[in-house]
């Protein structure tokens, strides 16, 4: 095989099924509290759509904690201004 296909047949490192993927905008979170901050300040920024991928997201959840702001960084209040 001498297409883009071989990169799945190779070995990865720490036994992963992917390729390395060079020269990504990525950024590590360590625990939720500092993912949802940073995600509720990127859906502050959207304009026209937020697209969720979840198991289970309740709309209640209060992106950034404390809640000290009343309900403004719940979910919920944070969609109806999209």
């Amino acid at each position: 095989m001498n297409s883009v296909g071989r990169i799945w047949l190779q070995n990865h490192p720490y036994g992963s099924s992917f390729p390395v993927r060079r020269s990504q905008n990525v950024q590590w979170f360590v625990d939720g509290r500092s993912f949802m901050e940073h995600a509720a300040n990127m859906m502050e920024l959207a304009r026209e759509e937020i697209f969720i991928a979840d198991w289970w997201l309740s709309p209640e959840i209060f992106m950034k904690r404390p809640a000290v702001e009343g309900n403004r960084w719940r979910l919920d209040e944070i969609l109806k201004v999209i």
